[in-house]
């Protein structure tokens, strides 16, 4: 009887421990496969923010670059001697 007893109880025990596993597995699986689809989300997120921060750049550089190359022509003509020439920007501070 208690040999039945013993074998029911290992059965049960093992029964019990494959379900645990396969839960447990599945949890795992679905863990990584989340994983895996926040780490793309957040590639996505990074190269769009870096598209947004390169035409940021590219604008703020040609509102500074285009004024300082139309001054420094000017400043050549000037400093030739043509004192007719038109500075720009004169009325910015």
């Amino acid at each position: 009887m208690a040999q039945l007893l013993r074998a029911k109880a290992g059965g049960l025990l093992e029964s019990l421990v494959t379900r645990i596993v396969e839960k447990e597995t599945g949890a795992v699986d679905a863990a990584v496969q989340n994983g895996e689809s926040t780490s793309t989300g957040l590639m996505i997120l990074a190269a769009a923010a870096l598209v947004v921060m390169v035409f940021a750049l590219l604008g703020i550089s040609r509102m500074i670059a285009g004024p300082l190359v139309s001054i420094t022509g000017v400043m050549g003509q000037l400093a030739k001697g043509d004192l007719g020439a038109t500075v720009p920007f004169i009325d910015r501070t």
